[in-house]
C-alpha cells in the first residue's frame, strides 16, 4: 500500500513570516516577555532563511550526500520533506548506476528560487510556505506538486527468492510529465537484474515501458542498490510491474505488481 503526501503542519507563506523580522515584529505590552518574544522571532526567521537557502542549494547539487545533509530543513511529513527524499533517491540511483552530473546553478529571485542545470533548462520554485523555521511546500514551475508526489509506505516486497524491493518516492514531473519511480533492491544469493518485461500499467490499464532505467545493470549477491524508472507521459495511480531475473546459470525469474497509489 502507498499513501499520498499529507501535510500535518500549518504552512504559512514565507513572505509573511519574514516580514515579521526587525521593525515589523508585533509589539506586546511590558511584562509579557516582549524582548524575549522578539528575540526568539528573529532567531526563527534567521533559521528559516538559512534553511531555505540550504534546501535549494542541496537540490541544485545533484549529490545525494548533500541532499541527505539538508533533510532537517524541511518540516517532517510535508511536501517539501517528501520532495527532498525523492531528490535523494534519484541521485542515489544515478550514483549507483555510475552516472554523475555537475551541480546546477540556483539563484534567489525575490521570494522564489530558480534552478538551472548545465544545459540551461530551468525550474522555478515559488509560493514557498513554511511551518515554523522549516520549509513545508512550494510550487514547481507554477504547478502544485502535492498530488504529483507519492511516498512509499516503507514496506518491502519479496520477489520470489531473488530479492526484495522497497518503493521509496514516485514523482510526476512538473515539466516533463514523465513519472519517476524510485526504489531500492536488496538481492539474495544470486546476481540479479531488472528483466525487460518490467513496465508500468496505468489505472486505465495502459502498459508503458520505461524510457530510462537508472541503476546497476547487475546487482551482485547480497547487495543493495537504488533504482529509478522513467515512465513517459504517465501519471500516478497505476501499478509497477517489476520483474527480476538471475544473471547466473541458476536461471531464476519472478515478477511482482506494486501499486503506485
Amino acid at each position: 500500500m502507498r499513501f499520498k503526501v499529507q501535510i500535518a503542519v500549518v504552512a504559512v507563506p514565507v513572505a509573511v513570516l519574514l516580514s515579521a523580522c526587525g521593525k515589523d515584529v508585533p509589539q506586546v505590552s511590558p511584562g509579557e516577555g516582549s524582548a524575549a518574544s522578539a528575540a526568539k522571532e528573529d532567531v526563527n526567521q534567521a533559521t528559516l532563511k538559512k534553511n531555505i537557502e540550504t534546501y535549494f542549494k542541496a537540490i541544485a547539487s545533484n549529490d545525494a550526500s548533500e541532499v541527505d545533509s539538508a533533510m532537517g530543513t524541511a518540516a517532517p511529513g510535508s511536501i517539501a520533506d517528501v520532495y527532498l527524499k525523492y531528490s535523494s533517491a534519484s541521485n542515489n540511483a544515478y550514483q549507483d548506476a555510475g552516472r554523475t552530473f555537475k551541480p546546477g546553478k540556483v539563484t534567489a529571485k525575490g521570494d522564489s528560487w530558480q534552478y538551472c542545470d548545465t544545459t540551461n533548462v530551468c525550474v522555478d520554485y515559488a509560493d514557498i510556505k513554511a511551518s515554523g523555521d522549516k520549509i513545508a511546500s512550494f510550487t514547481v514551475s507554477g504547478k502544485d506538486i502535492k498530488d504529483r508526489l507519492l511516498a512509499g509506505s516503507g514496506t518491502t516486497v519479496n520477489v520470489g527468492d531473488l530479492g526484495e524491493v522497497q518503493v521509496l518516492v514516485s514523482y510526476q514531473g512538473a515539466i516533463s510529465n514523465s513519472l519517476y519511480i524510485t526504489f531500492r533492491i536488496k538481492s539474495g544469493s544470486a546476481p540479479i537484474g531488472l528483466n525487460y518485461e518490467t513496465a508500468y500499467r496505468s489505472a486505465e490499464g495502459r502498459q508503458t515501458q520505461p524510457s530510462d532505467r537508472v541503476g546497476p545493470s547487475t546487482l551482485q549477491p547480497n547487495s543493495t542498490a537504488y533504482y529509478m524508472l522513467v515512465i513517459p507521459k504517465s501519471t500516478l495511480g497505476g501499478d509497477l510491474l517489476l520483474g527480476l531475473y538471475a544473471t547466473d546459470s541458476s536461471g531464476g525469474r519472478d515478477q511482482v505488481n506494486i501499486p503506485i497509489h
